[in-house]
């Protein structure tokens, strides 16, 4: 926290590009706590648990988007022709795919 906050400080002080410098010492203190996982293994075995799970994650999120898409079209069917009033205006409509989704 506090290597983020000067960073923001030496950016708006100095023209120098320091946010180059910023990303590699977070890059480090990221790397850290890989090495850490390394050495415990109870933490190994949850990240690694977690890397197994994000295949099955993609593909309940990709459910999750063809009910999206299915709901978006069923409502562009249903509510498309409805008129302009109170909450609904031009931004909040079914009018079309893109404002249903």
């Amino acid at each position: 926290v506090i290597a983020t906050d000067l960073g923001i400080l030496l950016e708006s002080v100095s023209s120098v590009g320091w946010s180059t410098v910023l990303s590699a010492v977070r890059l480090f203190r990221i790397a850290r706590l890989f090495r850490l996982l390394r050495f415990a293994r109870g933490l190994n075995q949850l990240f690694m648990a977690f890397v197994l799970s994000i295949p099955k994650l993609a593909n309940v999120g990709a459910i999750l988007a063809l009910l999206l898409f299915l709901y978006a079209i069923l409502g562009v069917k249903l509510f498309g022709a409805v008129q302009f009033a109170g909450p609904h205006n031009d931004q909040a409509n079914f009018r079309n795919f893109g404002n249903a989704v």
